[in-house]
């Protein structure tokens, strides 16, 4: 009763004194009531009401107000700013590396110049895995990630002049307005859209257990010095699978032109043979690997 009556009495001469003289958070700090320099109670040097002394609205020393986006230095889903997710999924010193922006029609855009401003971006020449933009025959084949045309090393002020559809490399910084959300995702198991993690698509479109089943890797040509599907197969990351693609199970389908072989017509050899089986170049010049798919 009696510390009632104290910090009552304070509280009046307080507010009197306050009346007569003017009181303000900034007139000398008059009412710290912690010792931190400021006019609130939590023990640190700002007045926002937090634990933390870095202006914001949370607790964290992040320097944003969510509470809990963390390092946005080296996060690819919180690059540079909280939220924002690098399509190539690297972040180095808070910038994305460049990546491949999104399907467009190639008839839409003079160049990948203009591709990557359309989005508040900028071309990389050669910059993904050494090539500037990917082409596809049909937009399909794009969204669904199946093995691109062409992948040329071109300039970005270059005709857009392979396929239909192109992905364009292009510079991944946060732009006004950037609601980007970190992938999320219920299925891994099973979702041929989010095998294994969230956003890997399948290309055969089959995800059993969080794996992608085998599919036929990319076109490539005799002039490209594979000896046999082995081969092949490691030099896009993946392993050789021997009669795993396609309902007849083989391992390799080969065709007669490049443009077969890229849209898939009917092939002239098939062949359900080892993956280190040497290549019979006889009536096949473009030919593609049962691979592994994986992220």
């Amino acid at each position: 009763m009696k510390r009632f009556i104290q910090t009552a009495l304070m509280g009046i001469l307080l507010g009197v004194f306050c009346g007569l003289t003017g009181c303000s958070e900034d007139s000398g700090n008059s009412l710290d009531v912690d010792g931190d320099a400021d006019s609130d109670s939590d023990a640190d040097s700002d007045s926002d009401g937090d634990s933390d002394s870095d202006g914001d609205s949370d607790s964290d020393s992040d320097g944003d107000s969510d509470g809990d986006c963390g390092d946005t230095t080296s996060d690819p889903d919180n690059c540079g700013v909280c939220g924002h997710v690098c399509a190539s999924r690297v972040c180095e010193d808070g910038e994305c590396t460049p990546g491949l922006g999104e399907c467009v029609g190639a008839a839409d855009y003079t160049n990948c110049n203009t591709v990557c401003a359309a989005s508040g971006q900028t071309c990389v020449e050669n910059g993904c895995d050494g090539y500037t933009y990917e082409a596809w025959y049909s937009m399909a084949d794009c969204t669904t990630l199946r093995p691109p045309t062409a992948s040329p090393g071109a300039s970005c002020t270059d005709f857009l002049g392979w396929g239909d559809a192109v992905r364009c490399c292009c510079t991944d910084d946060p732009v006004e307005g950037d609601n980007d959300v970190a992938p999320t995702c219920s299925d891994t198991l099973s979702d041929p859209l989010n095998c294994g993690i969230c956003g890997y698509q399948c290309r055969s479109n089959v995800c059993e257990d969080g794996v992608c089943a085998p599919d036929l890797g990319p076109c490539f040509d005799f002039g490209d010095d594979f000896t046999n599907c082995d081969e092949v197969c490691a030099a896009i990351g993946e392993s050789c699978v021997e009669t795993a693609c396609t309902a007849y199970a083989y391992t390799l389908i080969g065709w007669a032109s490049e443009m077969s072989c890229t849209e898939g017509t009917t092939a002239s050899i098939q062949r359900s043979w080892a993956c280190n089986e040497t290549f019979d170049w006889d009536g096949m010049s473009y030919p593609r690997c049962c691979c592994t798919d994986t992220p």
